[in-house]
């Protein structure tokens, strides 16, 4: 575990202000990873962001009348004696933290206080790694962007493309070696505001965000069989069988009885049969938090989640899941062509197998091996050909706080 300090002078977190929402998802993936995580703000700043959550706020960021310098010849006699006082305050501030963040504090006209009181410390936290996010594009040169003047071996820039980082060192008269390319971070849970139920069934089965298909599916305990939940199982194990990691949660509610929720024991273990892992299926009712059920709200986010909906059930009045999955961010939709009120319903869009239904017997072929790789390999060329869908699933794995952290802070943070 390391400790954190994230520097700004926030004197609010502002939601239509892009760097708070930017620096409030770096303090809650940096917590979820273990970390003790405290950021700095304004000594005005009186809210709270992470009511739930031990992160702390400090409010020792003293924040005088800035002005947007373009040259550290034009600073004020207020701002140098700002400087002289301040920089020894903020030493005694960060000295037990081993990582220090700053969010544009030696980029902007408007922080170069800040940016000279790093500078005056320099000597005093070599001991330190720093990380300093840059959120513009750096034109002209500015006489304060030179990295060796805050200790060029122990301090790195950050900005969130790899394509501009050779412009970003030229500007910063420093090595490419110490600009760190690192995307910022855009997760579901955090846009989305998700609740804590949904959170936790994702922290349990990290798959939802991770995995390239993904499928929630609501049904009832009684009704598992005429949802037809083991076709689902078995599409979903010709999609593992093609190369693609596979992630299926049957949300089947009102298992209020512990005969309820064995049976979905055989499910489980027939589902590995089939090629579906512990890792890669699971039921609600095996997590004791929401063995009863989920809210409106979760299964609403759960769907979030998803970029496949499967649904051949045998037998409905209208289906609600159904326009409920639709609703909820794009899918390849399969639905039972057997099962006329599906095209009442849904009109001719999606893709449509028969899979049978209450008055229409099963094709012989319905439930082979065949057709399930069928199904499967239809599956994958539409989520290829769909940019839609293949858009949502590459930002839904890249973008999210646990790849963004394995693939970028873990490296960083290690170093130190």
């Amino acid at each position: 575990m390391k400790k954190i300090a994230i520097l700004t002078n926030f004197k609010s977190f502002n939601p239509s202000y892009s760097l708070c929402s930017i620096v409030l998802d770096q303090a809650e993936m940096l917590y979820r990873k273990g970390h003790e995580v405290t950021i700095f703000v304004s000594h005005l700043n009186t809210e709270n962001p992470f009511p739930s959550l031990p992160i702390k706020i400090e409010r020792k960021i003293e924040v005088p009348k800035l002005i947007d310098y373009q040259s550290k010849k034009d600073l004020i006699p207020f701002h140098l004696s700002f400087i002289s006082e301040f920089s020894k305050k903020l030493l005694r501030y960060i000295k037990n933290f081993d990582i220090i963040f700053t969010h544009d504090w030696i980029f902007t006209g408007w922080n170069l206080p800040y940016a000279a009181c790093l500078m005056e410390i320099a000597e005093d936290t070599r001991d330190k790694q720093f990380y300093h996010w840059i959120h513009s594009i750096p034109s002209k040169h500015k006489d304060w962007w030179i990295l060796d003047a805050y200790g060029v071996k122990n301090h790195h820039i950050v900005y969130p493309n790899g394509i501009d980082a050779q412009n970003v060192a030229i500007k910063f008269r420093a090595h490419i070696s110490h600009v760190e390319p690192i995307p910022h971070i855009k997760d579901l849970r955090s846009w989305f505001n998700f609740g804590e139920t949904s959170r936790m069934l994702i922290d349990k089965i990290p798959g939802l965000l991770q995995s390239t298909f993904v499928q929630i599916y609501p049904a009832s305990t009684d009704r598992l069989t005429a949802k037809r939940v083991d076709r689902v199982i078995k599409i979903f194990g010709q999609l593992k069988k093609l190369g693609f990691s596979c992630n299926l949660l049957i949300v089947n509610q009102w298992a209020t009885k512990r005969q309820k929720r064995e049976e979905i024991k055989p499910l489980l273990l027939w589902a590995k049969r089939v090629g579906l892992n512990k890792d890669e299926i699971h039921f609600t009712s095996q997590f004791k938090e929401i063995e009863n059920g989920v809210t409106k709200r979760t299964l609403r986010e759960l769907f979030l989640c998803s970029n496949v909906f499967i649904y051949p059930t045998r037998d409905e009045t209208f289906g609600l899941v159904g326009p409920e999955a639709c609703l909820s961010g794009p899918k390849i939709v399969v639905l039972n062509g057997s099962l006329e009120l599906m095209r009442e319903v849904h009109g001719d869009l999606g893709a449509y197998e028969n899979f049978g239904a209450f008055n229409v017997r099963e094709p012989e072929d319905c439930n082979t091996a065949k057709t399930h790789k069928k199904i499967a390999q239809m599956i994958v060329d539409k989520f290829q050909s769909e940019s839609s869908v293949a858009l949502a699933t590459y930002h839904r794995i890249k973008y999210n706080m646990d790849s963004i952290y394995q693939n970028f802070y873990k490296r960083i943070i290690e170093r130190g």
